[in-house]
Parts: C-alpha cells; sequence; structure tokens
C-alpha cells in the first residue's frame, strides 16, 4: 500500500505534462530544466510560491473586510460624537 495524499487518494510517483498545448517558450524552458535533472524542484517551487500568493491574498482579503468593519464603526462614532457635542452646546444655550 503506497503513501496517501491529504485528500485520501493514492500519491502517484510519477505525473506527466501534455506539451502540445503550451508555448514553444514554456516548453524550452521546462525541457531545459528537464534535462538538467531540476524540473521537479523547478515546478515544486512554482506551486509553493503559488499556494504562498494564495495565502497572502487570503490575508489581504481577511484584513480588508476587517479595516472595512472598522471603518463603519468610526463613522458611527463620529456622528455619535457630533450628535453628542450638539446636544450639549444647545443644553448650555438654554
Amino acid at each position: 500500500m503506497g503513501k496517501k495524499n491529504g485528500k485520501g487518494r493514492e500519491r502517484k510517483t510519477r505525473m506527466g505534462i501534455v506539451t502540445n498545448k503550451m508555448s514553444d517558450e514554456v516548453y524550452e524552458q521546462l525541457d531545459s530544466k528537464a534535462l538538467a535533472n531540476e524540473l521537479s524542484k523547478y515546478l515544486i517551487q512554482l506551486v509553493e510560491r503559488d499556494l504562498e500568493g494564495e495565502a497572502i491574498r487570503d490575508a489581504f482579503e481577511l484584513a480588508k473586510d476587517e479595516l472595512i468593519v472598522i471603518s463603519k464603526v468610526a463613522t458611527e462614532l463620529k456622528y455619535n460624537l457630533e450628535m453628542l457635542m450638539k446636544e450639549h452646546r444647545q443644553s448650555h444655550l438654554n
């Protein structure tokens, strides 16, 4: 029994790439990495960078959502303070 991946499926020891659907430029880059026995390392680094980018985007979205909430609260506080100040001024005029 082989090693399982994170989703419970059997982990493959090899994967293939369809090369007839990529540009010559992409093919040449991958081919040069393969000839230098660096293709696996190169692909792993690309995927890790992609995953890291997703984590950064998720953190940014969360921070953005939190800032929107904080902005709404600040607007409400400003309005309430203005109302209190207005009431205070009116009470001193009477």
